[in-house]
């Protein structure tokens, strides 16, 4: 397996959850959401994908990308810690739950347009659902939010390695 050096991904997720009430400070929940995460690599250094689809020459390569479309099903039980003065406000609470997903992938090369005699003007290859990519997913979550601002974390359970495992960003509710 081969590392993959990642320059930074931007993502967006956008869905709903429903949570029953058990307790005071406990719940369990349901999400659903719809994805759609990028994956820039860095254009000159071998990676995964690279390997399994024999791709030896990138000296012309100017983006690397990996767009990944699909949908999440998460399962979360959340533990309210603190309980926030005002009724409509929920306070600090902590998620954690696993997480269950369907995506499809394109792998996609973008050549640089001066360098490259051989290629069309800004000419792109792309590459879909490659094989060493799972289509079905499943990973770990966690979230730690006041009120309706969070920080999450996801982890993907991907024994090949050929997208990065750890996802950890922002996210903002609507009550």
């Amino acid at each position: 397996v081969k590392a993959n050096p990642m320059h930074y991904s931007d993502a967006w997720n956008a869905g709903f959850r429903v949570m029953r009430n058990f307790r005071k400070w406990y719940a369990l929940g349901m999400g659903l959401e719809v994805a759609y995460p990028i994956f820039r690599f860095s254009p000159k250094v071998f990676n995964t994908m690279d390997d399994v689809l024999g791709i030896s020459d990138y000296t012309n390569v100017e983006k690397k990308r990996l767009f990944n479309q699909g949908a999440n099903l998460e399962l979360f039980q959340r533990i309210r810690l603190t309980k926030d003065k005002s009724a409509s406000k929920k306070g600090l609470y902590w998620d954690m739950g696993v997480s269950f997903g369907y995506h499809e992938t394109e792998y996609r090369l973008d050549y640089n347009e001066n360098e490259s005699a051989m290629k069309a003007e800004g000419q792109s290859v792309s590459y879909y659902n490659v094989v060493p990519y799972k289509m079905f997913q499943m990973g770990v979550t966690t979230r730690l939010s006041w009120n309706q601002i969070g920080i999450y974390a996801r982890y993907r359970f991907d024994p090949n390695g050929a997208i990065p495992r750890y996802e950890i960003g922002l996210q903002w509710s609507f009550e």
